[in-house]
């Protein structure tokens, strides 16, 4: 944290990508800064980043999820990793209240997102009643990284 305050108590959110570059067989660790282009996703912590590689192997993507910059983030953000393009896609479906500090992960097409700090809601309206009260969450919620489309989850619930 580099944020100007002396005790380092304001976060200074950043939005910089580094790759770390594993030469196999060499033992060789290098850091780099790649030049990304596309409009950058703004600066944030408390986010997810997975990787998603479509069925035929020809294209990946890191998809980065949420996170916080002041308030919660419901957005998401692509960079393709063959051009290091950023692109900022149309999402379709009921998304989830935006979030930080939670889980995501790939299986197959589909992003899972698991938990984390939601903003507290009032009864069956989705909007934040204050940006300061939130809680921890343990809902999930699923995307379909082909369509772009948040997709309801039926969840089975077993009983002792």
């Amino acid at each position: 944290n580099d944020s100007e305050d002396p005790k380092n108590n304001i976060p200074r959110y950043l939005n910089d990508l580094y790759v770390l570059e594993l030469r196999p067989g060499s033992g060789v660790l290098a850091w780099d800064i790649p030049i990304t282009y596309g409009v950058l996703p703004p600066p944030r912590e408390s986010h997810t980043a997975v990787v998603y590689t479509e069925r035929d192997g020809r294209r990946s993507r890191l998809v980065i999820y949420g996170g916080m910059s002041g308030c919660r983030l419901g957005d998401l953000w692509t960079l393709d990793i063959e051009t290091l393009t950023w692109n900022k896609p149309s999402l379709s479906g009921v998304a989830p209240l935006p979030r930080s500090l939670h889980s995501a992960t790939t299986i197959g097409n589909k992003m899972y997102v698991f938990g984390g700090w939601v903003p507290l809601v009032m009864d069956d309206v989705k909007v934040a009643t204050h940006e300061k009260e939130w809680k921890c969450t343990n809902t999930l919620a699923c995307l379909n990284l082909d369509s772009m489309a948040w997709e309801p989850l039926v969840l089975e619930t077993l009983e002792d």
